[in-house]
């Protein structure tokens, strides 16, 4: 009897073991498919969250960076173009000079406002790519829906950041050319022709002076044809040096006028002129506005600005995050191109020339 009853003890027990090893079993596989579960379901969503966390303020502070090189852009095209009424009827040349420089200095200070902002951009490029730039990746987790969606972003982002850098770079160039361009002509403005300032004196100090004119309308024209446009400028710049043609041909036709004591030649030197700066400063007003609409930057920013859009609202919709559609979108407005050859139209009201005339 005692056999029997030792037996049934142990049976007990060892039933007992089974049972506990059993509900073990059993907590640690619902222990697995809840970690699993929240692995493969929670994790992802997470790491999406985090990386919105980290990328959001990056995008928007790069977008904003943009947006104020844009806006520099904006104010250089502002100032290179002004109504024609406000040179006209100049009483003398010194009285176009009054005009004119302080146009010149407004522009020079839109390009230097538009290198500062460059130089903020380029820097902030700089700053975000690495919040901007890390993948969210675990183990068996690339591909799935909040990490795939976050990759993704992360590839809008690179896109983004690549395409703003360009743009930069492009237009670094520009504000190089344009800079010197400009200091090559105020300086040419700012110096009285030694012709102008002779109000009565013999032939030969006239001849001197008109000479000492050529050449230096010689020296301008040398400077402007080192430059070294970037496409977007070709246009522009192929026109200023038809202007330094122009004085050079002036100053050549008039001087040969004295040589020759010939009072007609003199007189057809300064008509021919005269029609020929009307020509290329109309000429010069169309191409700055081609440039302002149609210009490779200005396609540039307009292209920039949707795709920053489409970064912000990529990224603000990862994980449990959403876009606000309250937020206004960054969307730029092409300029008015230039109207057809020979329109009409009243000239004193609409008509507007380059500063670099």
């Amino acid at each position: 009897m005692r056999d029997e009853v030792e037996a049934l003890w142990w049976l007990i027990q060892d039933s007992e073991r089974r049972g506990l090893f059993v509900a073990g079993a059993i907590v640690l596989l619902g222990l697995v498919v809840f970690g699993a579960y929240y692995y493969f379901a929670k994790l992802p969503e997470r790491m999406a969250d985090d990386y919105r966390g980290r990328a959001q303020p990056a995008a928007e502070r790069i977008t904003d960076s943009m947006d104020e090189v844009y806006k520099g852009f904006d104010e250089y095209l502002d100032e290179t173009t002004f109504p024609l009424r406000r040179l006209r009827n100049a009483a003398d040349y010194d009285e176009f000079k009054r005009r004119l420089l302080p146009i010149m200095d407004d522009t020079r200070a839109a390009l230097q406002r538009s290198q500062t902002a460059v130089n903020a951009a380029q820097l902030t490029i700089e700053q975000t790519q690495a919040d901007l730039g890390n993948v969210p990746s675990a183990p068996l987790l690339g591909g799935s829906g909040s990490i795939e969606e976050a990759e993704d972003a992360v590839s809008v982002a690179r896109e983004y950041l690549e395409a703003s850098a360009t743009f930069l770079a492009d237009f670094q160039r520009f504000i190089d050319y344009e800079q010197r361009s400009l200091t090559i002509e105020r300086r040419y403005l700012a110096q009285e022709p030694e012709s102008n300032s002779l109000e009565s004196a013999d032939l030969a100090t006239v001849h001197d002076a008109v000479q000492s004119d050529l050449k230096e309308a010689q020296r301008t024209r040398r400077a402007l044809l080192r430059l070294d446009p970037p496409p977007d400028a070709e246009k522009l710049d192929e026109l200023q040096v038809e202007a330094a043609n122009i004085r050079v041909d002036f100053y050549d036709d008039f001087l040969a006028g004295i040589e020759n004591l010939n009072q007609a030649q003199i007189y057809y030197a300064a008509r021919d002129y005269f029609i020929a700066a009307i020509r290329i400063n109309s000429q010069q007003m169309r191409a700055l506005q081609a440039f302002a609409a149609n210009s490779h930057l200005q396609d540039a920013t307009i292209r920039l600005s949707g795709m920053a859009d489409e970064l912000e609202d990529t990224i603000a919709a990862l994980g449990s995050g959403s876009v606000d559609q309250s937020e206004p979108d960054r969307s730029r407005k092409r300029p008015t191109p230039p109207p057809p050859a020979g329109g009409g139209g009243d000239e004193g009201a609409s008509e507007k020339v380059s500063v670099t005339s």
